[in-house]
């Protein structure tokens, strides 16, 4: 394809010194026609140096300060975008040089309102991302993105599910061919925005495929998966970081549990009951099952058994990310009905 269409690819940026250099440089060494794509970073209220460090480079730099939210920042940059075609990334992220014109291949299709790439780690520098890389407990794969996001995706879940009593999914009619694609690899048509809104900035997690869901339901476009649009994501480095993300991605999907089932009419009270008694025996399910794991892996390593040096960690990191994500749910059974239909947007979760 030789007219390739105008760009803005849209960064929201919190605290993001370290990375944000990294993704601009990805991003200005694209082969990718330079006249044909804008560069738009959103800072959201960092109190580091991030805008400085922004400022050194040929993109522009906006501001989002009334909403701390990732959504909140990528609305800012939708609404000054120029292109036919709005590309988020993040800036923990960098982009392969062929990303976009992977990404866009089939844009004249126009089955297609939006694409949505491929993930690949950052070489790990901790223990804690090479456990992330190995296991792809980040969660960013084609396949994540193709199975129903409500679906139980652990046996603990599986065997929750067999039980009216806990089973929050029965309330919950969606097609099973819905794409959910997150927002660090996914571009859209301009019109989309346009036809069906904007990001929910209620989500500070799981927006993004609120609005992916939208846009495959309101609208006559579908999302493709393009699995060579690769994207290098820096997984978090420390525990305490990868406790934080999975506590953010549990608060999302629980959001996500009853902004749905409020739409389709459910009882969304009852429904936060059900998640959330349910995610407290989950809790319950993973620490003790990892921490039979520890014990059967600290007895093989003193029968000298060979190991790596994930061997003992594994189980640990297994259980602190489940752990936080289903405590995130449990944050989210017990306060997402008064965050998503109060009357008031606030700026933090809690």
């Amino acid at each position: 394809m030789t007219d390739w269409p105008f760009v803005s690819i849209v960064v929201p940026v919190f605290n993001g010194s370290h990375t944000i250099g990294d993704l601009l440089q990805s991003l200005l060494a694209l082969n990718y026609p330079r006249a044909r794509y804008e560069i738009i970073v959103v800072d959201n209220n960092s109190t580091d140096d991030t805008p400085q460090r922004v400022q050194k480079y040929p993109v522009r730099l906006l501001q989002e300060r009334q909403i701390q939210s990732s959504y909140a920042a990528r609305n800012r940059g939708v609404r000054a975008a120029k292109g036919d075609i709005v590309a988020f990334t993040d800036a923990d992220c960098a982009a392969h040089p062929d990303w976009l014109q992977h990404l866009l291949a089939d844009y004249k299709d126009p089955q297609w309102g939006g694409f949505a790439g491929g993930f690949e780690a950052f070489p790990p520098r901790s223990d804690v991302q090479r456990h992330l890389a190995t296991t792809d407990a980040g969660g960013f794969t084609s396949d994540f993105m193709r199975q129903p996001l409500l679906a139980p995706q652990s046996p603990g879940e599986l065997i929750c599910s067999r039980f009216k009593l806990l089973d929050y999914r029965d309330h919950i009619s969606l097609p099973s061919d819905l794409v959910n694609p997150p927002t660090a690899n996914v571009a859209y048509r301009r019109r989309a925005f346009d036809e069906i809104g904007y990001f929910d900035v209620r989500f500070t997690s799981g927006g993004d495929v609120e609005f992916a869901w939208r846009v495959q339901l309101q609208t006559n476009w579908q999302i493709k998966i393009v699995p060579e649009a690769i994207i290098y994501h820096q997984h978090r480095f420390d525990l305490p970081g990868m406790a934080q993300q999975f506590h953010k991605n549990g608060w999302g999907y629980g959001l996500q549990v009853l902004h749905q089932t409020s739409k389709y009419g459910a009882d969304h009270r009852r429904v936060a009951l059900q998640m959330g008694t349910e995610s407290l025996i989950l809790i319950g399910l993973s620490i003790v099952r990892q921490l039979l794991n520890i014990g059967v892996r600290l007895l093989r390593t003193l029968l000298h058994c060979p190991s790596d040096a994930l061997y003992i960690k594994t189980p640990v990191f297994t259980m602190v990310g489940s752990v936080s994500f289903y405590y995130g749910r449990l944050t989210a059974a017990r306060k997402g009905n008064k965050w998503l239909f109060g009357s008031k947007v606030r700026e933090v979760p809690p």
